[in-house]
């Protein structure tokens, strides 16, 4: 069955269902990790379903789609070529007619002063704490205030809307690293793509998305 459905995708190409609503997490087509190179493909503009896709051209002709949506932290890898890992599955409800890869890791083959980000990690859930720090004196950071997350006995820097975060609560993550061509503190870094705080905080609007 999963074969069967794997050959009609290649041999109809790309088609839009009725929706383009982000389906459903799906069911996975095998258990093996697959580890690959490819380009990163975001469409120019949403489509009248408000479709953007988000693909990999592999080096075999396919395009596996990885996303719905030109989420901002897919970005800073568009065009570039990437090391990939990850696993096909079939999603749930309407869906695009393509391939679908659930992306864990990304890496920019050979990164170049153009790129700003050059890795993203799994989604992981994390339960902590914004916490403002100054960097020290003699510090590239010195006298600025940062915001950074603390979970598990860790600071994390942030890679995006550092500003619109406070309190404590659920942050759903990717970890990432900047472009050794960007200045930066060395250090774990997140990209918070939504966080929920815990019932004492005021719910924190997040389109890092």
């Amino acid at each position: 069955m999963v074969a069967l459905w794997i050959a009609l995708i290649a041999g109809m190409g790309v088609g839009l269902a009725q929706e383009s609503r982000v389906p459903g997490p799906g069911i996975a087509i095998t258990s093996e990790v697959e580890h690959f190179e490819a380009k990163v493909v975001i469409d120019p503009s949403p489509g009248a379903k408000k479709f953007q896709g988000v693909w990999l051209e592999r080096d075999d002709g396919q395009r596996w789609l990885i996303d719905y949506r030109a989420r901002p932290y897919w970005t800073p890898f568009a065009e570039a070529r990437v090391e990939v890992s990850g696993a096909r599955y079939m999603p749930d409800g309407q869906a695009v007619t393509a391939v679908h890869f659930r992306l864990d890791t990304l890496r920019i083959v050979e990164p170049t002063p153009d790129h700003h980000l050059v890795r993203l990690g799994p989604k992981r859930q994390l339960t902590g704490r914004f916490v403002e720090v100054v960097g020290g004196p003699g510090t590239k950071s010195e006298a600025r205030t940062m915001t950074l997350f603390a979970a598990d006995g860790v600071r994390y820097f942030l890679a995006n809307h550092e500003e619109t975060f406070q309190g404590s609560g659920t942050a759903t993550v990717r970890e990432t690293a900047l472009s050794p061509f960007v200045a930066h503190l060395m250090g774990p870094r997140l990209w918070v793509v939504s966080f929920e705080p815990g019932t004492e905080n005021t719910k924190n609007e997040v389109s890092g998305e």
